[in-house]
C-alpha cells in the first residue's frame, strides 16, 4: 500500500507543472539610454521569488554594453538579485525547480546591495556569453523569501558605449579594448585569397562570417594555408573571439607543407545564426588562402557529423505520457551507444504545455537540449548551461521560460545500457505561459501509421509498432553507433516498473 501511495506521489512529481511564478510571464522591452524605474510589488509568500523581466536588442555592429543597476530602496531589501542571459529568459535555479531550465541566466554580483555598473564583454569573468546581433534578457529578483513583503525599488540603465561601422564586428586584442573589424561574408564555394594580412601595426585580425541555417549543420570546416607559423584561428557564435574572449573553436596548431603552413579547424554544431571566424596574425605580415566547408545535415539527420537520426516531434499525436526505446549495442571490444535527435518547433508564447523528459536511474545515459542547435555532451559545443544537459536518473523540462524565446529546441536522448534506455515524454497541458496555443509540431507530408508520419523520404514504420508523437524523415548512422529503431510505448507502466525496481 505505501508503494502505491508512494508512485502516485511520484508520478504527480514526474508529470506535475512547476510554475514558480504566478501567471503568464510578461517580458518588456526597453531601450538603450532610457532609465527603467521599477520595484518588485509585495506578494504572496508562494510568489516570493516573482522576477520582473525586460529585453533588449544587441546589433551586429555594438562592440559594448554598459549597465547600470542601483538598489534605491536597500532598508527595506538588503539585496537584489539581478540575472543576465542572451540564451532565454532568466532566472535562479536556487529560487526554481532545478529540473525545471530557467537557469540559463548569469546572475550579476550575488545580489546587489547598492549599486553595480558592467561594461561587457571586459567584466564578463567567462561566465556570460556576449552576443551581438541578438535579443539580452534581465530579470531583477528578490534575494531573499524574507523580503516578499517589502517593495523592492530599483533603477536599471543601460547603453551601447562604442559601435562599429556597418559589416564590422567588435574583436578584442586584449582584455580591456575592443577593435572594429570588417568581415567578410563566407561563400563556401569560394576561396579567399589574403595579401599582406594585416601587417605589424595595424589590427591584427581577418575575420570572416558564416550564416548557419535553421535545418543546422553538422560542423563548419575551416583550412587556411599560410606563408606565417605564427596564426591563431578561433570561431564564435555570435560574437568575434579571440585569445582575450570566449570561443568555440581554436586552432593553433599546422602541418608544413614545403613552405607553407596548413591550419585545419573544426567547429562543431553552431547554433543557428551567425557565426565568426577570427584569424589572429600575432603581429606577422603573410599570405595565404582560406577555404570553408559547411556540412549541412540532410533530412533525419542530426549531431556533429549528420550521423544520427533526427525527428521532427509532434505534439498533437503526443496524447498520453510516451516512452522513447533508445536501443544499446555493443559486440566484443567494440562497444557503441544508441543515440537519437528530436525537435520542436516552439512560438514564442506558446501556450499548450510543458514537455517534461524524464529517465529513470536504472539506466545509463543522457539527456541533453539546446535552441536552434544540435545538443552533444560537450560543454563547449553541445549546450550552453548545465541546466540543460543531465546524466540518468534524469528529468528535463521545457517551460514558459523557454516557451516566451521560442524556437527551434533540439533533444539528444543517448544510451549507455544494455539492451536499451527508456526516455518518458510527457506533454502537460495546463501550463499558463499565456500566448497563442495550437499544434507546434513538424509535420511532413505521408501517410501515418499508427502516429509514425511517413514520406518517401522517410522509414516505414514497422507492423505493430505503437508510435506516437514523433514524425520521421530518413535517418543515418556513424559507423561507431548502432541504428536505433525508435519504439514508443505507453509510458504509465515502464515508468511505475522503473519506480517499483527501486525498492
Amino acid at each position: 500500500m505505501n508503494k502505491v501511495v508512494c508512485l502516485i506521489a511520484f508520478l504527480a512529481v514526474a508529470f506535475a507543472q512547476v510554475n514558480p511564478q504566478t501567471g503568464p510571464l510578461s517580458v518588456t522591452p526597453i531601450t538603450p539610454g532610457v532609465l527603467v524605474t521599477g520595484a518588485l510589488e509585495p506578494s504572496a509568500q508562494a510568489d516570493a521569488y516573482h522576477v520582473d523581466l525586460y529585453s533588449f536588442f544587441v546589433p551586429e555592429n555594438v562592440s559594448s554594453v554598459n549597465i547600470t543597476f542601483t538598489n534605491t530602496d536597500t532598508t527595506s531589501c538588503s539585496y537584489i538579485n539581478l540575472f543576465l542571459s542572451t540564451y532565454g529568459i532568466p532566472c535562479s535555479d536556487d529560487e526554481y525547480s532545478s529540473d525545471y531550465q530557467c537557469a540559463n541566466a548569469w546572475d550579476i554580483g550575488g545580489g546587489i546591495s547598492s549599486y553595480t555598473n558592467i561594461l561587457t564583454p571586459y567584466d564578463d569573468n567567462y561566465l556570460f556569453q556576449y552576443d551581438v546581433n541578438q535579443y539580452w534578457y534581465v530579470a531583477i529578483g528578490r534575494y531573499s523569501s524574507y523580503d516578499y513583503t517589502d517593495t523592492c525599488s530599483y533603477n536599471f540603465y543601460l547603453n551601447f558605449n562604442s559601435t562599429c561601422a556597418p559589416g564590422s564586428v567588435g574583436v578584442a586584442p586584449d582584455s580591456s579594448n575592443v577593435v572594429c573589424e570588417p568581415y567578410t561574408t563566407v561563400n563556401t564555394s569560394l576561396t579567399y585569397t589574403i595579401q599582406n594580412g594585416n601587417p605589424a601595426g595595424t589590427n591584427d585580425f581577418t575575420v570572416f562570417k558564416v550564416n548557419v541555417p535553421t535545418t543546422t549543420v553538422g560542423h563548419i570546416y575551416v583550412r587556411v594555408n599560410s606563408t606565417s607559423s605564427d596564426l591563431d584561428l578561433y570561431g564564435r557564435q555570435y560574437a568575434g573571439a579571440s585569445y582575450y574572449t570566449d570561443y568555440d573553436c581554436y586552432e593553433y596548431s599546422y602541418t608544413t607543407v614545403g613552405a607553407f603552413y596548413i591550419y585545419d579547424m573544426f567547429c562543431y554544431t553552431p547554433r543557428m545564426g551567425d557565426f565568426f571566424i577570427t584569424i589572429d596574425t600575432n603581429d606577422v605580415n603573410w599570405n595565404g588562402t582560406a577555404t570553408f566547408d559547411v556540412l549541412n545535415c540532410g533530412v533525419g539527420t542530426a549531431g556533429a557529423n549528420c550521423s544520427f537520426p533526427l525527428y521532427p516531434f509532434n505534439t498533437s499525436l503526443l496524447v498520453a505520457p510516451t516512452t522513447l526505446t533508445i536501443p544499446y549495442s555493443g559486440s566484443g571490444s567494440s562497444v557503441s551507444y544508441g543515440s537519437l535527435y528530436f525537435y520542436w518547433d516552439i512560438p514564442a508564447n506558446y501556450s499548450a504545455g510543458d514537455l517534461i523528459l524524464y529517465a529513470s536511474s536504472s539506466q545509463s545515459g543522457y539527456l541533453v537540449v539546446r535552441r536552434n542547435g544540435f545538443p552533444t555532451t560537450d560543454s563547449q559545443s553541445g549546450y550552453e548551461y548545465y541546466s540543460e544537459y543531465d546524466s540518468y536518473n534524469a528529468v528535463l523540462a521545457m517551460n514558459q521560460w523557454d516557451y516566451q524565446v521560442g524556437g527551434r529546441y533540439y533533444f539528444l536522448l543517448n544510451c549507455y545500457t544494455t539492451p536499451s534506455c527508456d526516455v518518458t515524454v510527457s506533454l502537460n497541458s495546463t501550463s499558463t505561459s499565456g500566448g497563442s496555443s495550437g499544434n507546434t509540431g513538424m509535420v511532413t507530408t505521408g501517410t501515418v501509421v499508427n502516429g509514425m508520419t511517413t514520406g518517401s523520404v522517410g522509414p516505414q514504420a514497422t507492423t505493430g509498432s505503437v508510435v506516437v508523437g514523433l514524425t520521421t524523415g530518413s535517418a543515418q548512422t556513424s559507423d561507431n553507433v548502432s541504428s536505433p529503431a525508435v519504439i514508443l510505448v505507453p509510458s504509465i507502466a515502464a515508468l511505475a516498473a522503473a519506480f517499483f525496481a527501486l525498492f
